[in-house]
């Protein structure tokens, strides 16, 4: 988190499973899957998945082409 605030890193937070997680620090950054819905929960794990790789690539898209 401390080089994520230095932007020296991307923090891309993925919930995998359901968990207590109101209080840690990275639920204040974007996370995935959609709505940081876990992966578990999803009716198709799949489409979690592919929601997870567009979102990683959208982030590593924007690194290597900053507007």
């Amino acid at each position: 988190m401390q080089r994520h605030k230095e932007k020296s890193a991307v923090v891309i937070p993925v919930l995998l499973r359901p968990c207590d997680n109101t209080h840690a620090d990275f639920m204040k950054l974007q996370g995935l899957p959609k709505d940081f819905k876990p992966v578990t929960t999803w009716l198709n794990q799949d489409e979690a998945f592919t929601d997870i790789a567009r979102g990683i690539r959208a982030v590593a898209e924007e690194i290597r082409n900053p507007k």
